[in-house]
């Protein structure tokens, strides 16, 4: 196997294994602070989340690639950036105190703030530590950093919950848990690599690696507002307890997000790979590769289409259930998870597209698409969530990843060069007629039977209904799982 192909199961396996307890994590807090302690807590968190965009302003992807491509200069290049880091961290410290204070939170807000700074400034010198693993094409370590992270949260935080500690304590949980991962990376740093740290300053590369970080800072930026933002003015402008309840609905939609990020693991090496082919084969041979790109490209879509409809659908006919995990206080969560489980359709199908745009040289597309849809998030965000309160975040959320979807998909025609989009279209139909059948039955069904029979017959129903309208065979199943299985780099 590969260094590509094991790198990729490392870090798929260790980001699978931290979204479950995450979540599991995130739902049994929860539980037990309520939603108006959790909105305190989770706007800290993504307030913090944001700002750590200017902690390293895209350093760190370009930290990897030169590492990748200069080895032995990764001492000088870490030296220089974890310099240019301290100015950065401190402007984002004072910019996240300045801001809680100028919007006159509470006491106990302010001081959860200031503790989620301490993680973020621990967080950005982690970053470019494991960045320089990363360069290294060495990803294990990592991955057992992210596992080990949340199961140290878990306990401690729980702990301390348990103890009869409040949201204080729960953030020094997080701090703590980051320390972990700092000195982890810090220390395999100078026994792995023989790397040291040290700070210092070098003209020309200062100005070399901040030309080439702005492309990347952008798209960080673009991403971080675009995620995180809706929380941030949840909190300014309808108070913790919305932002609580949205919170819910935002963990579980995006909780999913592990499934089409370990398929684009798998189909955007591929993609890279067939994508070089053409641009150095024949005329000939280019139009065989852009076949093969074009199969791969349209299994993705459907494969991911065939994955994330009945989720999406069985999530929104059984909301009411899954929102009591959280118990009866969040109630209210049901109608934004409905919702966002239609921008979940094309959060998972816009893994694909975005894989191929990046793969085929059009990842400046991918960054203007993604700042349009935050411009787009940010005005809607703030009307809806004025009328509308969370339901409104809800909407805007839908809305801006179905736009930047379609604006993405646009492209696709550019580099395949035919209907393939319309083909995939059809196809898709096909796939929520299924879920839609499933859906009603579903409705039907949770009335008079446990919900995990229920869930066992709707996914039934759901194959059976493939199968009858023949989007799905054991072809198709057989390729999806050698897919995972035997993709290699050449």
């Amino acid at each position: 196997m590969s260094k590509i192909a094991r790198n990729t199961i490392s870090m798929t396996t260790g980001l699978i294994g931290q979204k479950i307890i995450s979540f599991i994590y995130f739902t049994l807090i929860a539980r037990i602070i309520g939603p108006d302690n959790l909105g305190k807590y989770y706007f800290a968190i993504s307030l913090t989340t944001i700002f750590a965009i200017f902690t390293d302003i895209g350093m760190a992807p370009v930290l990897i690639r030169e590492v990748a491509k200069y080895k032995n200069r990764a001492q000088e290049y870490l030296s220089n950036i974890l310099i240019i880091k301290l100015p950065l961290i401190l402007f984002s410290i004072l910019s996240v105190a300045l801001l809680v204070n100028v919007l006159h939170y509470p006491t106990i807000t302010k001081q959860l703030a200031y503790l989620a700074s301490i993680v973020m400034a621990l967080d950005s010198f982690t970053l470019v530590f494991w960045g320089v693993f990363r360069g290294f094409q060495n990803l294990k370590y990592e991955s057992y950093a992210m596992l080990a992270f949340q199961v140290i949260l878990a306990i401690l935080g729980l702990s301390f919950l348990k103890m009869g500690f409040g949201l204080r304590m729960l953030m020094l949980a997080l701090i703590l848990s980051s320390l972990f991962n700092f000195l982890y990376s810090l220390i395999l740093l100078k026994i792995k690599l023989k790397i040291r740290i040290v700070f210092s300053y070098n003209k020309k590369i200062f100005i070399t690696f901040l030309k080439l970080a702005i492309p990347f800072a952008l798209a960080g930026i673009f991403n971080r507002v675009y995620i995180h933002l809706d929380n941030v003015l949840l909190s300014i402008m309808d108070g913790d307890r919305s932002v609580g309840i949205y919170s819910v609905a935002y963990k579980i939609t995006f909780a999913l997000q592990f499934i089409p990020m370990a398929f684009s693991a798998s189909i955007y090496p591929a993609m890279s790979r067939v994508w070089k082919k053409i641009k150095l084969a024949g005329v000939e041979e280019s139009d065989k590769q852009v076949s093969y790109l074009q199969n791969i490209y349209f299994k993705s879509m459907v494969y991911l289409a065939i994955i994330v409809m009945p989720i999406s659908f069985g999530i929104a006919s059984i909301a009411d259930k899954v929102i009591l995990i959280y118990k009866q206080a969040f109630i209210s969560a049901v109608l934004p998870l409905q919702i966002m489980m239609i921008g979940l359709i094309f959060m998972f199908l816009n893994f694909p597209v975005g894989a191929l745009l990046n793969s085929c040289d059009r990842q400046a597309i991918n960054t203007r698409n993604m700042g349009l849809a935050m411009l787009l998030s940010i005005v809607m965000n703030i009307i809806l969530i004025h009328y509308l309160h969370f339901v409104g975040a809800a909407i805007t959320m839908a809305t801006t990843h179905s736009l930047l979807f379609f604006f993405n998909l646009h492209w696709v025609k550019n580099i395949l060069k035919s209907q393939i989009n319309w083909l995939i279209f059809r196809k898709i139909l096909k796939i929520i007629f299924s879920a839609a059948i499933m859906a009603i039955l579903t409705i039907y069904l949770k009335q008079f039977l446990n919900i995990f029979i229920v869930i066992f017959l709707s996914a039934i129903i759901y194959l059976i209904m493939l199968l009858i309208i023949r989007v799905f065979n054991r072809d198709d199943l057989r390729y999806l799982f050698n897919f995972f299985r035997n993709f290699r780099t050449e």
